[in-house]
């Protein structure tokens, strides 16, 4: 929430220059509160309350399976064509994610158990950022990117409130030496990195954006493991290897024209 509001703060004196938002259609506008509570709070929430449930490395790695929903989502609403061998490797790609997150546990034991909420969690977030990316490049053919990234950060606030208040009343008053670090966070890989991403994805397709985004989870699970000594199994490095090759693949190899 604090990451929302030092933002909104920032990019208040812009809430004027977004004239453009009123001129979208219903649906456009239905794609901009997707992005803003969907995208923009949906995705953080489920992310960070899959760490409870499993290994925050494997919940870092199964993000690496975004492509996959934009790849798909952007061939129904953008009409971009999937990459070569798509559709060989989809299989392969779900099956790795699979034993990345379960390992060789049968997928009939599986509904009830920690992990079982971990990976729904991550998936969830999956499914909001890689949507996020398809709907994000939509809008970005009707309005400005900084446009985009003010409705996004306040509209993103203003549901966070709403969910505050509805779900969970209580406001925690950070330490006053954490508040250094936390507009850093805003303001620094939060709001600047968000806006280089609409600046960049403004000129690249979505399916090309979400491959590229796929640095994060992989550098991510790295420093997990490093620094927090949060290890993955044999069998679950195998897998991640595998989904690491497979979406690099993609990444490689041309549309289907």
């Amino acid at each position: 929430m604090m990451e929302h509001l030092i933002g909104s703060l920032f990019l208040l004196p812009r809430i004027k220059k977004i004239r453009s938002v009123f001129k979208l259609s219903f649906s456009e506008k239905i794609s901009l509160a997707f992005v803003a509570c969907g995208t923009s709070v949906g995705g953080v929430l489920c992310f960070t309350h899959a760490f409870n449930y499993m290994n925050p490395a494997i919940v870092i790695l199964l993000q690496k399976l975004q492509p996959v929903v934009t790849i798909l989502l952007s061939f129904f609403i953008l009409g971009e064509r999937p990459r070569r061998f798509f559709w060989p490797l989809a299989p392969v790609i779900i099956i790795s994610g699979y034993v990345l997150s379960f390992g060789l546990k049968s997928p009939l034991n599986l509904r009830g158990t920690i992990e079982f909420y971990g990976v729904l969690f991550s998936l969830l977030s999956v499914l909001f950022w890689g949507a996020g990316a398809v709907f994000g490049k939509k809008l970005l053919q009707k309005i400005n990117y900084l446009d985009l990234v003010t409705v996004r950060y306040i509209g993103g606030f203003l549901f966070t409130l709403i969910l505050l208040f509805v779900l969970d009343n209580r406001f925690v008053v950070a330490p006053l030496k954490n508040y250094l670090p936390i507009i850093y966070m805003a303001l620094v890989p939060g709001l600047l990195a968000l806006v280089f991403y609409y600046k960049g994805l403004s000129h690249i397709s979505a399916t090309l954006s979400s491959l590229l985004e796929l640095l994060f989870p992989l550098s991510s699970a790295l420093i997990v493991w490093f620094f927090l000594g949060v290890k993955m199994t044999v069998v679950q490095i195998i897998a991640a290897v595998i989904l690491l090759f497979c979406v690099t693949l993609l990444s490689l190899l041309k549309p289907v024209r």
